[in-house]
């Protein structure tokens, strides 16, 4: 059972990263409230990620990312992101103040085997060079997250069991 007020638990990541996955896992376990900062988007505008990207175009999803992420609740919730979403705008800072952030750390060539045949990546066009180049321009800000988790070899009970160990919940 979760004490009365709890710090928000907020997943950052690279897309494969297992972000929601482990998201809702954890909330399951702690009987918090799970939020996907893309899910909330898409139920906003009333279409999925990939209409939005080819409707309005990147910035304007990255506009729509950070008024998610100043408006998220302050507690007691347990947070993916999408990719991207630290990368822009600072984020990153709003997402630190606003709870516990845990970076789901992998290499790319996990991350390119969990993608390689998905199709509702707007981002990402199933090439192992380009999802490394958007591993390396996203650490920066990554590696501002509290806590770094490796996912390497872990299965997603693994690595929720490791954050709710962390949080103390």
């Amino acid at each position: 059972m979760i004490k009365s007020s709890t710090k928000n638990i907020i997943l950052i990541g690279m897309m494969g990263s297992g972000k929601s996955t482990t998201a809702k896992k954890i909330a399951e376990q702690t009987f918090l409230t799970h939020l996907d900062t893309d899910e909330l988007i898409s139920a906003s505008h009333q279409k999925s990620i990939q209409d939005i990207f080819d409707a309005f175009g990147e910035k304007q999803f990255r506009d729509m990312e950070h008024k998610v992420a100043k408006n998220l609740p302050k507690e007691n919730h347990v947070i993916s992101t999408g990719g991207g979403m630290p990368c822009y705008h600072e984020n990153m800072d709003v997402l630190n103040n606003n709870g516990i952030t845990f970076y789901l750390s992998s290499p790319v060539d996990l991350l390119f085997s969990r993608l390689k045949n998905k199709k509702n990546r707007p981002l990402f066009k199933n090439q192992l060079d380009q999802l490394e180049l958007f591993l390396n321009e996203r650490l920066v800000y990554y590696e501002k997250a509290h806590v770094t988790i490796d996912i390497s070899g872990k299965n997603v009970d693994q690595v929720a069991l490791e954050i709710i160990d962390f949080v103390n919940l």
